[in-house]
C-alpha cells in the first residue's frame, strides 16, 4: 500500500497572503462600482441591500482574520499580515458603503 504524506501547515505561506489580499481588493472594487450605481439610481432600497452587504462583508473579514479559520484547500489565515490586512480591508469596506445623499 501507498501512504500519502500529509502536511498541515500552521503557517500562511506568501501565497496565502497574495491570495487574501487580491480577493480583497476585488471586493473592495466591486463595492466601489456598486456604490456608484446606488448613489446614481438614488434608489431607498437599494441603499439598504448596500449598506447590508458591506456590513456582512466587513463583519466576515473580521470574523474571518479574527479567529484563524481556515478555508481548506485555499487560504490559511494564520498570519499577522493578514490580520490587520482584515482590519483595515473591513474599514474600508465601511468607507465604501452607499450614501443616501451624495450630492
Amino acid at each position: 500500500m501507498d501512504y500519502a504524506e500529509i502536511i498541515i501547515s500552521t503557517k500562511s505561506s506568501w501565497l496565502d497572503i497574495l491570495y487574501y489580499y487580491v480577493l480583497s481588493l476585488v471586493i473592495l472594487f466591486f463595492l466601489f462600482i456598486l456604490r456608484i450605481i446606488i448613489e446614481e439610481k438614488n434608489n431607498n432600497i437599494m441603499v439598504i441591500f448596500g449598506v447590508i452587504l458591506v456590513l456582512i462583508l466587513s463583519s466576515d473579514q473580521l470574523i474571518l482574520t479574527g479567529y484563524e479559520y481556515n478555508i481548506p484547500k485555499f487560504i490559511n489565515f494564520k498570519s499577522e499580515s493578514i490580520k490587520i490586512g482584515g482590519f483595515i480591508f473591513s474599514l474600508l469596506y465601511i468607507i465604501l458603503m452607499p450614501r443616501r445623499y451624495s450630492r
